[in-house]
């Protein structure tokens, strides 16, 4: 559920978990601008979450595409970026992974940054697949020149296939039904499903690992889902779920189930390809 700003229940104080994607602008010092502010349940479910999209305050460092800092705990977090229509694709992203209604998200962006949203809109909305892949590609290989998590991803990965054929739509419904999956665990959610006998003893149901760019078109993510006769099934971003919209790209290869167990067998449970414990973006 998200609300207003302004609430006494939550105010934003100090000490309130916050996430802030931030348009680079001037300085530091700079005074910042919130153009859109939401209070969020946090993953944690203990916790109220301020998402807030803000114009300046603070200033890009680095020639990465998106900076972040922030408290190892996920508490507070800082993403910027010097890029607008990176920066509300982004915040959009956010608002997903804390299931929040998307119509409604829509409408509220809609209202407070008209013009703005309004350009974000045009411009996803000229971007063809073709368009989308190149931006994965150029987005990985840019972070790969600091960061490990893509490096051998993109040596072994190949396209996905994205698609609403219909036995794939009744698959995936099934799948839906028969598992509750959590937005903020897309390896946890591919592995509750290989688990499953049903599942695992089904040599046309796959875990694939690989790169996900949604259909906001805005950032990159290491990302895991299950494919049926290699043909994609989303299992965690829920604007996206069951079956992905078809201008969503996904990059990546399926995991043995071989792979699967002799990571298993030494307690870990993924990423299984992707470089997650040497990576800063993971």
């Amino acid at each position: 559920m998200a609300e207003p700003l302004g609430s006494e229940e939550a105010p934003l104080t100090e000490d309130s978990h916050c996430w802030s994607v931030f348009i680079s602008g001037g300085s530091d010092d700079e005074e910042s601008e919130p153009l859109a502010h939401l209070r969020v349940q946090a993953h944690d479910r203990n916790a109220v979450r301020h998402l807030i999209l803000v114009r300046g305050g603070r200033t890009k460092q680095t020639d990465r595409i998106v900076e972040s800092y922030g408290e190892s705990g996920g508490r507070i977090a800082h993403f910027v970026t010097g890029d607008e229509m990176l920066a509300i694709g982004y915040y959009i992203q956010l608002l997903e992974l804390h299931e929040l209604d998307e119509n409604d998200m829509y409408a509220g962006l809609e209202d407070a940054v008209p013009d703005l949203y309004a350009e974000y809109k045009t411009w996803r909305e000229e971007l063809d697949v073709s368009d989308r892949r190149l931006r994965l590609l150029d987005q990985a290989e840019a972070d790969t020149e600091w960061d490990p998590l893509y490096e051998d991803i993109l040596e072994q990965g190949k396209w996905r296939t994205v698609t609403h054929d219909n036995d794939l739509q009744g698959f995936a419904r099934a799948l839906h039904r028969r598992f509750d999956f959590d937005s903020s665990g897309c390896y946890r959610n591919a592995r509750l499903v290989m688990q499953d006998n049903r599942y695992w003893e089904n040599d046309r149901v796959q875990y694939v690992e690989g790169i996900g760019l949604s259909k906001h078109t805005a950032r990159i993510t290491g990302h895991g889902w299950i494919e049926h006769d290699e043909r994609v099934v989303e299992l965690t971003w829920p604007w996206h779920s069951p079956l992905p919209p078809e201008e969503t790209v996904y990059f990546g290869r399926p995991v043995s189930r071989k792979e699967l167990e002799d990571s298993w067998n030494r307690g870990e449970y993924g990423p299984y390809i992707l470089n997650g414990d040497a990576s800063q973006i993971a």
